[in-house]
C-alpha cells in the first residue's frame, strides 16, 4: 500500500463505509486531517457512513492524551443530531491500541459506538460488511479537504 505523508481515505458507497488507513507515523496532524474530512463529509451528505480506522501499519504514534481528548470532544458535538454510525478501529500493537482505548473511553457517552479490533475479519463482522471490503483494494480515494471552517472544528492540532 503506497502511502504519502497524509491519510489514505476511501469511500465505499455500496456498504456505506468510510475507510481511513495510515502507515508509519500517526500524529496530531493526521488526526486533524481526518477530523476535517469527516466534518466536511457530514456537512455535505445526509446519509452517514460507518467508519473503519485501520492503524495496523502504524509504527509510531505521536498523539498526546490532550489531542485525543480534543478530538473526542469535537466528534459528539458534530454528530449530536444525525443518526448514529459505527467506528471500528484496527490496532494490532500495544501503543496504538492504548491510544485507541483512550479515544473509545472518552467517546463512551456519545451516540457513536466504537470498537477496537486486532484484525479486519472481526471488524468486518462488527460493521456488517464482507471481509473483502476492508482489504486495502482501492475503491474511491478521497483527499482530506483544507482546514475546515466548520464551527465544531476548533480542535487544536498543536496540543502535542
Amino acid at each position: 500500500m503506497a502511502m504519502n505523508d497524509g491519510l489514505e481515505i476511501k469511500i465505499n458507497a455500496e456498504h456505506r463505509l468510510v475507510i481511513c488507513r495510515r502507515a508509519g507515523l500517526l500524529s496530531s496532524e493526521h488526526a486533524g486531517q481526518l477530523l476535517n474530512f469527516l466534518l466536511a463529509r457530514e456537512d455535505s451528505y445526509p446519509i452517514l457512513f460507518n467508519r473503519l480506522l485501520d492503524l495496523s501499519l502504524v509504527t509510531e504514534i505521536r498523539l498526546s492524551s490532550a489531542v485525543i481528548y480534543a478530538y473526542a470532544t469535537v466528534r459528539p458535538a458534530a454528530t449530536a443530531n444525525p443518526p448514529t454510525f459505527r467506528v471500528a478501529i484496527i490496532a494490532r500493537d500495544s501503543p496504538v491500541e492504548a491510544a485507541a482505548l483512550i479515544y473509545a473511553t472518552l467517546m463512551e457517552d456519545s451516540k457513536i459506538p466504537i470498537s477496537i479490533f486486532r484484525d479486519t475479519r472481526s471488524a468486518a463482522d462488527w460493521l456488517g460488511v464482507p471481509h473483502k471490503v476492508l482489504q486495502p483494494d482501492p475503491i474511491q480515494t478521497a483527499h482530506p479537504p483544507p482546514p475546515s471552517t466548520h464551527p465544531a472544528a476548533s480542535y487544536s492540532q498543536s496540543a502535542d
